[in-house]
């Protein structure tokens, strides 16, 4: 019954994050926009296409006898006409590759100050820029910006060299201004890490970078993600309710602690996989700086391993010392467990995966919870059961012998 209204629920979520990704693309549309620029109605670019990503559009009409490339970039930064907003926008060709380093961007800025627009071509050299001015591999001519509705737009004519090819790795991203109007880094996460699309300029048609829908795929990110949710969220409280309730029945004894360290072991070496693709994100060229779910990250790690470790200096049952070491087993294995669970769900805010990852856990940990509950009953009952039977068989020992 429950796997039942499980299935009803995902395909209820489903449906309405459908309808509603319909309904956003039904109103969120490049065809037949107008574009005003001093009053005076520009013409129609011959063709337009809806980014995947950040409810951006580019309009933009080729000239292959010329290779001159018209755009209009439009992105929603929000104000509509009243007070500036802190946000800046960009939108760039990479000539060489399908990544945001070695992109010719066109940037663009309402000014938090005073409201005015700004808009200047960067060269993107690193992963750290600060959108620097700087000259691009190619001409650009009559660059300039427009603010109207909640939307930056950037027109520009781009002389484009791309060698007999009709496709251009393109990259568009918006992000933060501090207060004085300099251009901050955007998110890691999410809608921001997957604005880069090839574009063939006579089709229209457009393909995501990563060759992805925008959900798990196999980056190292998403890896990352989907190794420490097996680790330290399914395998490990899974060992602990092996652990704590297998035992109980005596006929069990010693294969539940068999399984229990088989399912750690397990969970720790997928764990460590984890933390070894947490390093390369932290350290790699994608230099992905998340301080509290890293620090989190490593503390659970640390944790883990000291657990282990813990196997070798494991006192008998009934050495003086067992009592004190069962404290500190179970205190860490828990804590290890309730900080794995919460920064799985901080990663899951981070990358904003489809809702159907999140709730597929979701699901898989509310089963775990469930069947807690149900088996810590079941073990209370039985104990309970278990003294009532010692106590009547005592009281019976004790009358026959008085007799």
């Amino acid at each position: 019954m429950a796997k039942v209204i499980f299935g009803i629920t995902l395909m209820l979520l489903l449906t309405t994050l459908s309808s509603s990704i319909t309904n956003a693309q039904s109103t969120n549309t490049c065809t037949n926009h107008p574009f005003q620029s001093n009053n005076q109605q520009q013409p129609n670019y011959k063709s337009c296409v809806d980014l995947p990503s950040l409810n951006s559009f580019l309009h933009y009409t080729y000239s292959p006898a010329t290779e001159t490339l018209n755009i209009a970039y439009r992105h929603p930064v929000g104000g509509s006409t009243g007070p500036a907003t802190s946000k800046w926008v960009v939108w760039a060709i990479n000539p060489t590759s399908k990544s945001m380093v070695g992109s010719q961007a066109l940037v663009a800025y309402r000014s938090p100050i005073d409201g005015t627009l700004t808009a200047y071509t960067s060269p993107i050299t690193s992963y750290g820029t600060m959108l620097e001015k700087g000259d691009l591999s190619f001409n650009v001519s009559e660059l300039k910006a427009e603010f109207s509705n909640g939307e930056i737009v950037i027109f520009a004519t781009i002389k484009v060299s791309i060698n007999g090819s009709t496709q251009v790795n393109q990259v568009w991203q918006e992000g933060p201004l501090s207060s004085d109007g300099t251009p901050r880094m955007h998110s890691l996460s999410g809608d921001n890490v997957r604005s880069m699309a090839s574009l063939d300029l006579l089709s229209g048609v457009i393909a995501p970078a990563n060759g992805g829908s925008g959900g798990f795929g196999t980056s190292w990110k998403n890896t990352h993600g989907v190794i420490n949710t097996m680790s330290w969220g399914i395998l490990m409280p899974l060992g602990v309710i092996i652990a704590r309730y297998v035992k109980f029945f005596p006929s069990a004894d010693p294969a539940w602690f068999y399984l229990h360290v088989g399912c750690q072991l397990t969970a720790y070496i997928f764990g460590v996989a984890g933390w070894a693709t947490g390093l390369k994100l932290t350290s790699g060229p994608q230099h992905i700086h998340h301080p509290t779910h890293r620090c989190i990250g490593t503390t659970i790690f640390s944790m883990a391993t000291l657990q282990v470790l813990a196997l070798f200096v494991r006192p008998k049952k009934d050495h003086k010392y067992r009592v004190y070491w069962n404290v500190y087993h179970h205190s860490v294995g828990y804590a290890t467990i309730i900080l794995g669970v919460y920064n799985i769900f901080e990663g899951f805010r981070i990358l904003k995966p489809d809702n159907v990852w999140r709730v597929g856990y979701g699901g898989v940990l509310l089963g775990l919870v469930v069947s807690f509950v149900v088996l810590e009953a079941t073990t209370w009952y039985l104990s309970f059961k278990r003294k009532r039977i010692a106590n009547v068989a005592e009281e019976n020992k004790s009358s026959i012998n008085h007799v």
